[in-house]
């Protein structure tokens, strides 16, 4: 079974401190070989950094104690190193960039693999709805149906087809998320996609 990882209902929201990928996030959207790239050019020692979003959303936290080992800001998922660590060895070493979130004495890293799985059954997948471009993008996994004979990764993402992005959600197997609630991790929920 594959599942959508999200997060927990009580996940801090993050603000993009430093906004070096905002510019190419907007003209490129979901583009992981872009993300990849800004985060390559800025080099070793200059990680992207975030801030923690107050819980009324009306200011930046200076200091924030224990923050889940799953967050998100926009479309990139973040794990903290104690995560990263008990999952060694099911995804590969190059999709982990590492980032800072101010206030939080912890080690983060953003989750940017190196492409999408690209076996996407448009037909026999569900969406909320399609973004009306020339060639539309599906919007919104409600169903997901990948075509036979796929090798998936334990964490992957979707690859858009027509389009260098990827789908929003963040997919697990069963593997991933069996590690995941054996080592007790946090800020993660994992809904489930039936079978098509």
């Amino acid at each position: 079974m594959l599942w959508s990882m999200e997060t927990a209902p009580d996940a801090p929201e993050l603000f993009l401190a430093d906004v070096s990928l905002l510019p190419s996030l907007n003209r490129h959207g979901c583009s992981l070989s872009t993300v990849r790239g800004v985060l390559a050019e800025r080099g070793e020692g200059r990680p992207v950094r975030f801030q923690v979003i107050s819980n009324d959303g009306g200011s930046l936290l200076k200091h924030c104690d224990a923050l889940p080992d799953y967050l998100m800001w926009s479309w990139l998922p973040i794990f903290s190193a104690r995560a990263v660590d008990q999952l060694s060895g099911i995804e590969p070493e190059d999709s982990w960039w590492p980032c800072d979130i101010e206030g939080s004495e912890g080690e983060y890293f953003l989750h940017v693999p190196e492409q999408g799985v690209s076996s996407l059954d448009v037909e026999g997948s569900r969406f909320k709805t399609f973004l009306p471009l020339k060639s539309p993008i599906p919007f919104g996994l409600e169903l997901l149906s990948l075509t036979l004979g796929t090798t998936l990764p334990p964490l992957f993402r979707i690859a858009t087809p027509g389009h260098p992005q990827v789908m929003a959600e963040v997919i697990c197997t069963g593997e991933f998320k069996y590690r995941w609630e054996q080592a007790q991790l946090g800020g993660a929920t994992f809904r489930a996609f039936v079978a098509a």
